[in-house]
């Protein structure tokens, strides 16, 4: 298996991306998508005279798991505590030059201090975590992306951006993105280090915010959020009560898989309602657990993680009553046990003592 040291290492020819494979990548992206990668890698040349041109030396950090299972928040809690570089909001605008957007914050904003709200993701602030954007240049949105469905070229790219925001900050680069799922085979063989944290969360109202997202973002009940699992088992024309509960399902056995292919000792599970009940101590217990795998985290000056969060687990608005009974029925049907499917790796939860800083 490749990793990102050979592919920084193949050389500026293959840089200019003249070769075959490169070519045959590049036939099935719009004019309007090469364009905008050519920009991106043109500021990948402009960062590349300001920073390193490194892949990073701590194993990133990269959050998944369903969408609507509290990864921002979880995400906005970890650039709190931790001194880690993470994308931010500003790069959403400076899309071409990642590194050089966290650089700006870095170095002239004030220290991020989150308020801990977002809606879709989207939190206020140039400061606050955002996903980087990116990566949807390069890696498909529409498919999974594999560990060879992606040129060399644009391989070293994103690994040259990871290298850079660490250096920027001197510490590990941890990012989020609901794509991740589709993109973590990729992301494994990029980073063979990087740890991958997977949220977790009740599926009952995991499948109604999942269901009013199909509303409120994509415009109704019967269009889809995001991707539809490779393990999706739901019927052709289920009702979409029971398609985003078996979206969840699909979800969690396409990650088990991953694990199985990666090595489930790279992932550990994370718990939304305990971090929620005690989010600062929860934090200590993933620091402990990321210290063990090679990405030692310093805790910042004036952390102010409040505790508790509300853990809004039942929110129904713009759904019907007959919609949340039927979400309740498919999950019962679905998620006996009133949980997501086990994984087989490690799993985070709070033991109710706080953890030592690390």
């Amino acid at each position: 298996m490749t990793n990102h040291a050979e592919r920084l290492a193949e050389g500026d020819a293959a840089e200019a991306g003249t070769g075959d494979a490169d070519s045959v990548r590049d036939r099935g992206k719009s004019p309007v998508r090469l364009l905008a990668a050519l920009v991106s890698r043109m500021g990948g040349v402009f960062e590349g005279l300001l920073f390193s041109s490194r892949a990073p030396q701590i194993p990133p950090v990269f959050i998944l798991g369903p969408p609507r299972s509290g990864s921002t928040l979880f995400f906005q809690a970890f650039c709190t505590c931790f001194q880690v570089a993470y994308p931010n909001r500003l790069g959403r605008v400076l899309w071409f030059a990642p590194a050089f957007a966290l650089w700006v914050t870095h170095r002239f904003f004030p220290a991020y201090k989150s308020d801990f709200k977002s809606k879709y993701g989207l939190s206020a602030g140039g400061a606050s975590p955002f996903s980087l954007t990116m990566l949807n240049l390069f890696l498909s949105r529409d498919a999974y992306v594999g560990a060879n469905d992606i040129a060399p070229r644009d391989a070293r790219h994103i690994a040259r951006i990871f290298g850079r925001m660490e250096g920027i900050v001197g510490g590990a680069v941890v990012s989020k993105n609901q794509r991740y799922n589709q993109w973590v085979r990729f992301l494994a063989d990029l980073f063979p280090d990087a740890i991958f944290l997977v949220m977790s969360r009740k599926p009952v109202g995991l499948s109604l915010s999942l269901l009013r997202a199909r509303y409120e973002v994509a415009g109704s009940f019967s269009s889809w959020y995001l991707l539809k699992p490779l393990s999706y088992q739901g019927e052709a024309e289920a009702e979409p009560e029971r398609e985003v509960a078996w979206q969840l399902q699909g979800i969690m056995e396409d990650l088990r898989q991953d694990m199985d292919a990666i090595g489930p000792e790279r992932f550990a599970v994370i718990e939304y309602e305990a971090f929620c009940r005690a989010p600062r101590a929860y934090m200590g217990q993933v620091a402990d657990f990321l210290n063990e795998r090679g990405v030692a985290l310093t805790w910042r000056e004036g952390e102010h993680l409040s505790s508790p969060f509300e853990s809004v687990s039942t929110r129904t608005d713009n759904l019907t009553e007959a919609q949340v009974l039927a979400v309740e029925s498919a999950c019962r049907e679905i998620f006996p046990e009133d949980k997501l499917p086990t994984l087989p790796c490690v799993t985070i939860g709070y033991d109710g003592t706080d953890a030592p800083k690390v």
